[in-house]
């Protein structure tokens, strides 16, 4: 029942258990690979049980074959590790996409708006009424691009916090 590689291991356990009466084994379930009456192997749970009886100890091994189970494991396993992937790859790329394009976008979108500022300030008096409306366009735009900006950021940190909801009376 048991590979050659594994038998002398179990004939380590007997030899330890008759010299010290100890047992790591009994009553516990193990997993191990059970061999075939064709020589291939398997994953078994084995589980060991001890029956005395007057001078003489008997025990009693029960194998059951996993391997259905452990096939099952090891797809949920590849599963899981494969959506994490997936998952962490799309998060990830997207919070550095808005990082980066907010960083990018925000350095002209300052100069524009402090230029902005310089010129409604220092030439409000100079311009007429449609340079001031230019003006005017200009910081509204570039207030709107501030806000996108702002909102990119939010929704790429989306997957990585649990929105807060709030009671709302309508």
């Amino acid at each position: 029942l048991m590979p050659g590689d594994l038998a002398s291991n179990h004939d380590d356990f007997v030899a330890n258990y008759h010299g010290s009466g100890a047992s790591t084994v009994v009553g516990a379930r193990r997993d191990l690979l059970g061999k075939k009456q064709d020589g291939t192997t398997f994953p078994a749970e084995a589980s060991v049980s001890k029956l005395v009886t007057g001078d003489e100890t008997i025990f009693t091994i029960m194998l059951h074959d996993i391997t259905a189970r452990r096939r099952t494991e090891q797809e949920l396993i590849a599963a899981k590790r494969k959506a994490e992937e997936a998952s962490l790859t799309k998060d990830q790329f997207l919070e550095q996409f808005a990082s980066i394009a907010a960083h990018d976008l925000q350095e002209p979108l300052r100069k524009v708006q402090a230029f902005g500022d310089r010129l409604q300030g220092k030439y409000l008096n100079v311009l007429d009424e449609q340079g001031l409306d230019y003006i005017s366009r200009m910081q509204g735009a570039a207030d709107r691009m501030q806000q996108l900006i702002t909102d990119l950021l939010a929704f790429s940190r989306v997957g990585r916090s649990e929105q807060q909801f709030v009671a709302v009376d309508l």
